[in-house]
């Protein structure tokens, strides 16, 4: 698992997508680096429709965060802002609807096949 250690305040982009169009959910996990300080920062995620950006959403920073890249975000990003400074731990990544497209292309690749072999028979 890949890890980044952010200095407080310090905004660092830990994810970047481009135009792959598959919804996707990513998870992370962020630890205080000094016991004595609580965790504490926001969570800035950035996409966009196509080429249109969309209003940036922030959340909390928790000890596990997880952040939803949709079908029509072409470029995503990810950003962590601590206030104190942290390790971020990434958990890994979903793809929900990868059974979905995979039956799709399944089936217009039996059909293409088909449409051959009787086209040239």
């Amino acid at each position: 698992m890949k890890a980044i250690d952010i200095k407080a305040g310090q905004r660092t982009k830990i994810i970047s997508r481009i135009s792959n169009s598959i919804p996707a959910t990513y998870r992370f996990e962020a630890e205080a680096l000094s016991d004595a300080t609580g965790l504490s920062g926001t969570v800035e995620v950035k996409g966009s429709n196509w080429l249109f950006p969309k209003a940036a959403v922030e959340q909390p920073l928790q000890p596990v965060n997880s952040v939803e890249k949709t079908m029509w975000d072409t470029f995503y990003k990810v950003y962590v802002t601590p206030q104190t400074d942290v390790r971020i731990t990434m958990a890994g990544s979903s793809f929900p609807g990868m059974g979905i497209i995979l039956a799709i292309a399944g089936l217009v690749v039996i059909a293409a096949a088909s449409i051959m072999i009787f086209a040239a028979g």
